[in-house]
């Protein structure tokens, strides 16, 4: 629907229009779903490229719970909701999902993190769509941003006191 959305936008301003918001890269806007505990869920539009910190306030994941598992979850639902029809879809999208579900559980991780960083590079830009380009960026930022989380994971140690699911990801009815 965003697409569709866009594209009478587009028609009736220009493609200059479009393109004045976003990156060079990746031009134009998105919607983004924002929640915040103990906050209302909402939807915003804003362009691409926007740095997190201006889309989202400030300890948007509390400190107490485990980035890991709550983008391991997301993981998982982003590789069931993909259509199967090309490779990273059918098979890079679950099996990068369940090694991140690894990488949240506490223990060994052998050369399970690099092959995450190397799955989710193979899987960009090779999909019939742009679902797998988003969950492959969305597992190097976590790579990136919870690297101090992975540490601990890979000496058994996990700094989350609360494994509450935070993020309103649907649940699972397979």
């Amino acid at each position: 629907m965003e697409t569709l959305a866009h594209l009478g936008l587009i028609a009736r301003y220009g493609a200059d229009w479009f393109r004045s918001a976003g990156t060079a890269g990746q031009p134009g806007s998105a919607l983004y779903t924002v929640h915040v505990p103990g906050r209302e869920v909402r939807v915003v539009e804003a362009p691409f490229g926007i740095p997190l910190g201006r889309l989202l306030p400030l300890a948007a994941l509390p400190a107490d719970r485990c980035g890991l598992a709550e983008t391991a979850r997301v993981l998982r639902y982003l590789a069931l909701q993909s259509a199967g029809q090309c490779g990273p879809c059918r098979n890079g999208l679950p099996r990068i999902a369940a090694a991140v579900r690894t990488l949240a559980e506490p223990g060994p991780q052998s050369t399970l993190r690099d092959d995450v960083a190397r799955w989710s590079g193979l899987a960009e830009g090779r999909g019939t769509c742009h679902h797998p380009d988003g969950t492959a960026r969305l597992v190097r930022g976590a790579l990136t941003t919870f690297a101090a989380q992975l540490d601990a994971h890979a000496h058994g140690l996990c700094t989350a006191t609360d494994a509450t699911p935070v993020l309103p990801v649907p649940q699972d009815r397979s």
